[in-house]
């Protein structure tokens, strides 16, 4: 499998800049940290299904903070994920795990 080139994801536009993202990337945590509670809450209830995916959509949206503050934006999901290797795990400033 081909590794992941940030430059080339930049240039094919799967990355995409985004200058505003800084300014915006507070409203991706709160909207991430009102998922996570929604996805405590109906764990609670039972509801394993809902709880995943409302734990997805706060892992993603803390993701998406992250590519913010770098000043990009993805195209997919599957980009995010990768430009966060890139960026952050790549780079010694975040685990792999």
């Amino acid at each position: 499998m081909k590794s992941f080139d940030l430059k080339e994801a930049i240039r094919k536009k799967r990355i995409i800049p985004f200058s505003d993202g800084p300014k915006v990337a507070p409203k991706e945590i709160a909207t991430a940290r009102d998922d996570l509670k929604d996805a405590k809450d109906v764990l609670a209830l039972g509801k394993t299904k809902l709880a995943t995916v409302s734990a997805y959509y706060a892992i993603f949206h803390a993701t998406r903070a992250l590519l913010y503050i770098k000043e990009y934006r993805e195209k997919s999901h599957i980009q995010l994920a990768f430009a966060l290797k890139a960026l952050y795990v790549d780079k010694g400033l975040l685990p792999q795990e």
